[in-house]
């Protein structure tokens, strides 16, 4: 899904939008459990800006979103409030991330450039200081440093960093003279990667000091053109090529690329998009070929599926994986929600939606209690909501397998009846903070030679009266941990110890972190999570921050 600034068709007025009432639908429908009852409500009620970015959940359990002259907020129950107080004068809203810090943090293009902090009560700050004279800020991204990263695309071409105190510094040296940046993301290595469809047409790293390195080889440096981006089960990163021919990339930490293409599986003149994750080792991506429709799967050693039987016309624009294990897409022109489990098999959802959703640069992404969030630009903007009836921790009863079928438009795979385990999904309360962890199933075979791929969040609880808790991070850890041995000096003598160190880290509150398994043995192995909070205490009628914890265990199976 490339986030562009543009002018969207099917624009309406206050009157409209306060005329319009919610829209909403539940079905039954054969999905990841069985008879999965999957409820779809927009909502449009408190919008009186044009939406011009996508939707993320904050750390207080709503969903945050730009428009083009406010930050919205939109709470599970569908209440939008529209925040403007603290923007400056011609502000338009671009991208906005979840901070380190508990707060959400934006660009804004507008008249006067900025990047901007807002809190949890619509509190808003803007920045402009640091930024070159010539800026256009617009994608960001949370960094592996607990800072905020962005791409600036005005002049010169730059990367920017904002620390959560407001500090704005810009890097340039090692960007292209002639680069066109399109997409931004946190990589497993602890840098920050981008897409260069410029000049270069190549993937950037940028290290936490702001050194940027562009690699360029093997891409086809006349028609490559890199889109999207992100980081990947096995370590490395992944991003779309939407060039001439197309293909789905992989870069190491090293910089390595590599490219597969129609050799590999993917359909002649595909067009590959949006990219994420799945639980099981593969990358997932949307295909926006015109001539046919599709979503892909990549394995880490580039064999490629696309699937199309099922799925309708309209522009997949964005994909998420949803609570279910499922995959959930959304689509504009006409607008849409489709859903395609690990197996390849497509259900389309159209009930629920606004008779003219999703117009153009629609985004779809995970929210709380089980719900996936999107953003729909057509007639009347609005936000949608995904309800989706999860299954037990451990069942047995997805529609999984299939038989390939290879008939004109490209494979897709027609359902079978034998059922297979959805995901691990535990909660727990821990002072103020409500705590999700989801993995794969205890009874799937996971491979042991790339990365554990999790769900985690920790959300504040409305109205809680328990004690106040700070998110600090989640260290997450295999067995015992990573094996490290240090040497100390102990009364004058050094002496080797063996400590475990996190086999990772998470320092905001709610990510897909992906925790590498290398090493691991066949068999059932377990998965520590300890989530670190700061909490305020009076000693001596003095205040004081205290460090608190809670722990999580879940067990896994490799293969």
């Amino acid at each position: 899904m490339r986030r562009a600034v543009a002018s969207w068709p099917g624009r309406r007025s206050s009157a409209l939008l306060a005329a319009f009432t919610l829209a909403a639908f539940t079905l039954a429908a054969v999905g990841a459990s069985g008879a999965q009852a999957i409820g779809i409500a927009e909502f449009s009620g408190g919008l009186s800006s044009p939406l011009n970015g996508p939707i993320a959940e904050g750390p207080d359990g709503n969903m945050w979103f730009a428009t083009e002259r406010s930050i919205g907020r939109i709470t599970p129950s569908g209440q939008i409030t529209e925040f403007k107080s603290g923007l400056k004068p011609g502000s338009q809203p671009f991208d906005l991330t979840p901070g380190s810090d508990g707060n959400l943090w934006f660009t804004d293009n507008g008249t006067t450039k900025a990047v901007g902090r807002i809190t949890t009560a619509g509190a808003i700050t803007e920045f402009s200081s640091g930024l070159n004279a010539g800026s256009v800020p617009e994608n960001v991204t949370l960094g592996g440093d607990g800072n905020v990263w962005f791409l600036d695309l005005g002049t010169p071409k730059a990367i920017g960093r904002v620390t959560t105190a407001g500090k704005i510094d810009e890097f340039s040296t090692g960007i292209p003279p002639n680069a066109q940046m399109n997409d931004i993301t946190e990589g497993p290595d602890g840098n920050v990667w981008f897409t260069e469809q410029g000049d270069a047409k190549g993937i950037g790293r940028v290290k936490p000091n702001g050194e940027i390195k562009v690699f360029t080889t093997p891409l086809d440096q006349m028609n490559s053109f890199p889109a999207e981006i992100a980081p990947g089960p096995d370590g490395n990163l992944w991003f779309s090529d939407d060039g001439s021919p197309s293909g789905i990339g992989r870069v190491t930490p090293a910089g390595v690329i590599t490219e597969f293409g129609a050799a590999n599986g993917l359909q002649t003149s595909g067009a590959p998009d949006a990219l994420t994750a799945g639980p099981e080792g593969n990358m997932w991506f949307t295909d926006q070929y015109a001539g046919q429709r599709a979503v892909g799967r990549i394995t880490p050693g580039g064999a490629i599926t696309e699937f199309t039987k099922g799925l309708a016309t309209g522009l997949p624009d964005d994909i998420a994986m949803g609570a279910d294990g499922n995959f959930w897409i959304e689509q504009s022109m006409p607008g849409g929600i489709a859903r395609i489990t690990p197996s390849g098999t497509i259900m389309q959802f159209t009930a629920g939606l606004n008779p003219e959703a999703g117009q153009d640069g629609d985004a779809i992404v995970p929210g709380p209690n089980g719900t996936l969030w999107f953003t729909d630009r057509g007639n009347p903007n609005a936000i949608g909501r995904v309800s989706l009836e999860l299954p037990p921790p451990t069942p047995e009863s997805t529609p999984t397998g299939g038989k390939t079928d290879t008939t004109a438009g490209g494979p897709s795979v027609t359902p079978k009846s034998e059922p297979a385990p959805g995901p691990s999904l535990i909660s727990a309360t821990f002072g103020d903070q409500q705590i999700k962890l989801m993995t794969p199933s205890a009874s799937l075979c996971t491979t042991g030679k790339g990365s554990l791929i999790v769900t985690f969040s920790s959300s504040t609880i409305a109205h809680s009266r328990a004690a106040k808790l700070r998110f600090s991070s989640a260290s997450f850890f295999i067995d015992r941990g990573v094996k490290r041995k240090l040497v100390k000096r102990v009364h004058g003598k050094k002496r080797t110890v063996v400590v475990y160190a996190p086999n990772a880290t998470l320092r905001r509150a709610s990510g897909n972190p992906s925790v590498p398994m290398t090493g691991l043995g066949a068999g059932l192995h377990t998965l520590k999570v300890i989530v670190a909070y700061k909490k305020t205490v009076k000693v001596g009628g003095r205040k004081r921050t205290v460090p608190v914890s809670k722990t999580l265990s879940v067990k896994f199976r490799v293969c």
